[in-house]
């Protein structure tokens, strides 16, 4: 269970980010504090869904 935890992680960091960038492409690129404050939580659903099927998939393709 460790190295899945482990994968989720690295996985989940630089899908983050990722997502982030481009959620707020859709906003006109604003980055100021209030904005990405704003996006953090829709956007940690989001990573963390796109994470989970990223990582089960890598699972899959590992048997």
């Amino acid at each position: 269970m460790a190295g899945f935890m482990g994968r989720f992680i690295k996985v989940l960091l630089i899908t983050f980010p990722a997502v982030m960038v481009l959620n707020q492409c859709t906003y006109h690129n604003c980055y100021r504090s209030d904005c990405v404050a704003a996006a953090f939580t829709p956007v940690l659903i989001m990573s963390l869904v796109v994470t989970t099927v990223i990582v089960l998939i890598m699972q899959i393709n590992n048997r």
